[in-house]
């Protein structure tokens, strides 16, 4: 996926950084830790980043899986989405939600990147409307609605 966007042209590469966070996963971090410092794109590394959202804030795109946590916390920041290869049950499920109402791309193989990144630096309305749509979807205040609907139960 990073030697994909290693590729992107120089004006492109010029306009875009990427921030690759490999969370608890060692192993993924041991293999990162050898390649970004060498991409020719500005890229920084993480492992687990306990206030992942601030960097959501700053960001305008995820690429990333449609899982529910990483899905719901960028929709609640209005973060367009790029979904790589989503696993059968609920992340295709999530991903076909946000690819229906325009928040989200899907792509099934790494070198697709390429291509979806380049679309949304050169047509960057496109990017803005992606990200309109994730906020349009995002239901930030949706714990608290469940509680208060449990307690309903209960009262």
């Amino acid at each position: 996926l990073v030697f994909s966007l290693d590729k992107l042209s120089d004006e492109i590469r010029n306009k875009v950084q990427v921030i690759v966070v490999c969370s608890r996963n060692e192993k993924l971090y041991g293999e990162m830790r050898n390649i970004v410092p060498e991409l020719k794109i500005d890229s920084k590394m993480f492992g687990f980043v306990p206030d992942l959202y601030k960097m959501m804030a700053a960001s305008d795109v995820i690429i990333s899986k449609s899982g529910g946590l990483t899905t719901s916390e960028a929709l609640a920041q209005g973060l367009a989405m790029i979904i790589i290869s989503p696993i059968p049950g609920q992340e295709t499920k999530n991903c076909d939600l946000l690819v229906k109402n325009g928040a989200a791309i899907r792509i099934d193989r790494p070198v697709e990147v390429k291509r979806v990144v380049e679309e949304l630096v050169k047509v960057p309305d496109k990017l803005e409307r992606m990200r309109q749509n994730a906020q349009g979807l995002a239901r930030p205040n949706s714990a608290d609605n469940i509680a208060a609907l449990a307690n309903s139960y209960f009262s």
